[in-house]
């Protein structure tokens, strides 16, 4: 009987793994990611933005949804955040929305990503801007060096951009033409509207030896190194003879009036003057004079204000006893004639009357303006005007004599009454004349004012100069 046939047993099917999975920090890493993993944990720190100490993110080199990743790590606080809700900075890290909005915004213009402490802010708003918008939209005036906004810069005739406050110290409008010209060329000024004409608009009156204007706007100074000083000044100059002075207007800020004190002739009056533009118009004023032989008498006289606005009762106190101590030593620049001049009279004080008084004292002792040295004009003016300078037209004596003006108030003011006694009284001329080019600090005035001394018979130096330095 044949054996029956064993019947083969059914091959046991392996039991499926039931273990619970674990959520790893990143779900379904492709194999081809696991060695930028493993370069990642061994980085300390990330590079750049001064971040603190952190586990390296995944460089991933394209979108990682397209390799399986489904969480990243916040290059700031580390967390995991998943890729739909994070953000990529444009070195490519990814941030937390909390960690990026901290590290990072946008451009309100171009919209470009920009570095929080590297980002620009419109003023007085919390718009945000790069830096390259932020300078497109808030450029720099090119006078003041202020950021103004672009649509406000105004540009100027001669192609500087200006912010408003600027551009009306330098410009104005013709009411006639409409053309936008410089201050200092204002020809005619409408004394019922106020409006102001070029010289082309301007009534000509060339030929009217009787023509009189008001002076043009102040003139402010923005460089300093030719006067020395940033202190503002004023000029007057009486001129007896004045051809042809109609033809100044529209070219001049200086007014032109009528004096009672000269025999004839006009009186130029500049406006509030500084730095070296206000020295500039002194100069045009005086060409024009010399172009045109203007000429002066005993009867005239130049008088600078220097202003004293700035300075407290105990300063102007000191500016007064200085110029009491050194009344003899200025009187030796000008001439003998100009001292005995009835409108520039010696002062009413002496400096002992006035060392141990206050300044409000010294101007009730001063009765009235024509002395050589008019406190009256600070009561109206905020200035004290020096007087004792006889006429002129030439350029260089007037411009010195702003200089050394301006340079003495301004030293002045910077010394206690106590040591403008000490500096100044009980000295020879020569000792005082020292002191005071100290004080100015310019070897041309120094010559300058020898020269003067010595060609009006006082020198104010040891031995008479040599030709080879009053030529210097």
């Amino acid at each position: 009987m044949p054996r029956a046939r064993r019947q083969p047993t059914p091959r046991r099917q392996p039991r499926r793994a039931t273990t619970r999975r674990e959520t790893p920090s990143y779900v379904a890493v492709p194999p081809d990611v696991q060695a930028i993993l493993q370069q990642c944990e061994q980085q300390a720190t990330l590079p750049g933005m001064g971040l603190p100490p952190v586990v390296a993110p995944v460089r991933l080199p394209s979108d990682p949804r397209t390799l399986g990743v489904d969480f990243e790590v916040c290059s700031c606080c580390s967390r995991e955040v998943e890729i739909a809700e994070s953000e990529r900075s444009n070195d490519h890290r990814a941030y937390c929305n909390p960690c990026y909005t901290e590290h990072y915004t946008h451009c309100s213009v171009c919209a470009a990503e920009v570095s929080v402490g590297y980002d620009f802010y419109a003023p007085n708003t919390e718009t945000p801007y790069c830096q390259g918008c932020y300078m497109t939209a808030f450029p720099n005036c090119q006078a003041c060096g202020s950021e103004v906004p672009a649509e406000q810069l105004i540009a100027a005739p001669d192609a500087t951009q200006l912010c408003r406050a600027c551009h009306d110290t330098r410009f104005f409008e013709c009411a006639g033409c409409g053309h936008t010209v410089r201050l200092d060329a204002v020809a005619y000024t409408d004394e019922y509207d106020g409006d102001n004409y070029c010289c082309d608009c301007a009534p000509n009156n060339e030929d009217d030896d009787e023509a009189e204007w008001d002076q043009g706007r102040q003139v402010v100074g923005t460089t300093f190194d030719r006067v020395g000083s940033r202190r503002k000044f004023g000029v007057e100059l009486e001129i007896s003879s004045c051809t042809k002075h109609a033809g100044l207007r529209g070219n001049t800020v200086f007014g032109v009036k009528y004096d009672g004190s000269l025999s004839s002739g006009k009186e130029f009056v500049s406006p509030i003057l500084q730095g070296d533009e206000g020295l500039e118009a002194v100069d045009n004023l005086c060409d024009y004079g010399k172009a045109n032989d203007w000429t002066v008498d005993s009867s005239c006289g130049y008088h600078v204000h220097v202003d004293c606005g700035d300075l407290m009762d105990n300063q102007l106190k000191s500016v007064a006893l200085a110029y009491a101590l050194t009344a003899d030593l200025w009187g030796r620049f000008v001439t003998k004639k100009r001292q005995q001049n009835r409108y520039c009279e010696k002062l009413p004080y002496s400096p002992e009357e006035i060392r141990n008084v206050n300044f409000r004292t010294i101007l009730d002792m001063t009765e009235d303006r024509y002395h050589w040295l008019n406190w009256h004009a600070y009561s109206r003016h905020r200035t004290v005007e020096v007087r004792l300078h006889s006429g002129t037209t030439n350029g260089t004596k007037v411009v010195n004599w702003v200089k050394i003006h301006t340079r003495f108030v301004d030293a002045i003011a910077n010394m206690p009454d106590t040591e403008v006694w000490n500096t100044f009284a009980g000295k020879t001329a020569e000792e005082q004349f020292d002191a005071l080019m100290r004080l100015a600090g310019d070897d041309d005035l120094r010559r300058y004012y020898a020269r003067r001394a010595e060609k009006h018979g006082r020198p104010v130096v040891g031995t008479a100069m040599s030709d080879l330095e009053l030529a210097a």
